[in-house]
C-alpha cells in the first residue's frame, strides 16, 4: 500500500511538471504571435487552463493527504496482528 501511495505522489508531481512545461511553451509561443487578437484570445485560454489545472492539482493534493492517515491505521492494525500472533 505504501508503494502504491508513493506511485500516486510521483504521478501527481509528474502531472504538475508536465503541465508547467506545457504552460511555459504555450506562453513562449504566444509571445511569438503577430496577430494581437489571436494572441489575446490565446492568453485568455492559457489563463483559464492554468486556473483549471490549479483546481485539479488542489483536488489531487487533498486526496494525497487523505492517504497518510489510512496508511498509518493500516500499519497499526498489521503491527497489532503481528504482536497478537506472538
Amino acid at each position: 500500500a505504501q508503494g502504491r501511495a508513493k506511485d500516486l505522489t510521483d504521478r501527481v508531481a509528474s502531472i504538475d511538471k508536465v503541465a508547467g512545461d506545457l504552460f511555459a511553451e504555450w506562453d513562449k509561443e504566444i509571445g511569438e504571435m503577430k496577430n494581437g487578437e489571436l494572441r489575446n484570445k490565446s492568453r485568455r485560454i492559457l489563463r483559464d487552463t492554468k486556473l483549471r489545472h490549479q483546481q485539479y492539482m488542489r483536488t489531487m493534493r487533498a486526496t494525497e493527504k487523505k492517504i497518510a492517515p489510512v496508511l498509518q491505521a493500516f500499519h497499526d492494525q498489521v503491527t497489532f496482528l503481528k504482536h497478537n500472533l506472538n
